[in-house]
């Protein structure tokens, strides 16, 4: 099995300098590379009051921290052909490569993700007001101005056709509280991904926890899917034989430590990529570091954003351009003044 060399940090077990050696490494290399699209659309999207909004930084002016992230402004490099992407500001960094195996075939994206002062994970939705209400993915990422966004539990289906919807929170409001009893069989299995104030991410079964209990913890948004892929560390392997033990398209969302957090979105069903099963998945996520995750939806729902464009290849396409499927939310971290709905960018 041959496979593209990793470019991430190494996991939190070194010393701080090693990480930082890391991110200065890497930084320095793709400022070193010719062009950059973030100085080509500052113009474009001058007087921003939605948020606060960083001035775009160019290459040779760019300083970083003793942690990595911007001191000042915010840098972006993006690389279809070669599947890097990265951004980095004083709060939020996003580093993405694309990697590939070639016995089977799949191509896979990891994204290191680091985050402070309050930059943190949410769910976003198209309509607040009709949780079943749906747009392309990238649309929404786009409303949101989001710097990094991936598919979610696309619970607005369960919602849609009545079904157990598992335990949901949004926006700190319950959504649902009902779930399946511990004897189901049913995919997806409604396990929980909860986020919490400090920048934690909790991965547990749907009867491992109460909603007044991720109440008490504070978790302002709580995704179902499933299964768990690791939890306090530990790979949940029991869970695999009986939920997504083919291969398929997925995505997945955990977290290494608060404030670093890795996403994962496979490709497959495609000449390219085949996917990968969650067993697969989860011991991958495992071998990064993350010490909880769980398995979002997959399939034609499965994708990953950045900057507002998609930057992966849909299941079932054969045109790099095709469109997963429409949800009413994503689930991104951090804002920035270049990222707008194409159809009402500024000029």
């Amino acid at each position: 099995m041959r496979r593209q060399a990793s470019m991430f940090p190494p996991h939190d077990r070194y010393a701080h300098t090693m990480r930082h050696r890391w991110l200065a490494g890497i930084l320095t290399a793709f400022l070193a590379l010719q062009g950059s699209p973030a100085a080509a659309a500052a113009s474009s999207t001058d007087g921003l009051t939605l948020f606060a909004a960083y001035p775009t930084v160019a290459r040779a002016a760019l300083v970083l921290d003793a942690q990595g992230y911007a001191a000042y402004g915010e840098y972006v490099y993006q690389n279809a052909e070669t599947g890097e992407y990265h951004y980095t500001s004083p709060t939020l960094q996003v580093h993405i490569t694309r990697h590939q195996d070639t016995d089977p075939k799949v191509v896979w994206h990891e994204a290191q993700i680091y985050s402070r002062n309050g930059t943190l994970f949410h769910v976003w939705p198209f309509n607040p007001q009709k949780a079943t209400a749906t747009a392309q993915q990238t649309l929404i990422a786009q409303k949101h101005h989001l710097v990094f966004a991936i598919n979610g539990d696309f619970s607005h289906l369960r919602i849609g056709w009545d079904a157990t919807v598992g335990l949901l929170i949004r926006n700190q409001s319950i959504i649902f509280s009902r779930t399946y009893k511990k004897t189901t069989t049913r995919y997806p299995n409604l396990d929980n991904l909860a986020f919490l104030p400090d920048g934690s991410m909790l991965a547990q079964g749907r009867n491992d926890a109460t909603m007044d209990d991720y109440l008490s913890l504070g978790a302002y948004d709580l995704l179902a899917f499933g299964p768990v892929l690791i939890h306090n560390g530990i790979v949940n392997s029991r869970a695999f034989g009986r939920y997504g033990w083919e291969r398929a398209p997925r995505t997945a969302l955990g977290m290494v430590s608060p404030g670093h957090y890795v996403a994962i979105m496979v490709e497959g069903r495609h000449e390219n990529s085949r996917g990968w099963s969650t067993t697969h998945l989860a011991a991958h996520m495992a071998a990064l570091g993350v010490t909880e995750a769980l398995n979002l939806d997959g399939g034609q729902s499965a994708t990953m954003i950045f900057m507002g464009k998609q930057i992966i290849r849909v299941g079932n396409s054969k045109s790099l351009t095709a469109r997963p499927r429409k949800s009413a939310e994503v689930v991104g971290i951090g804002q920035s003044k270049l990222v707008w709905p194409v159809a009402t960018k500024k000029k």
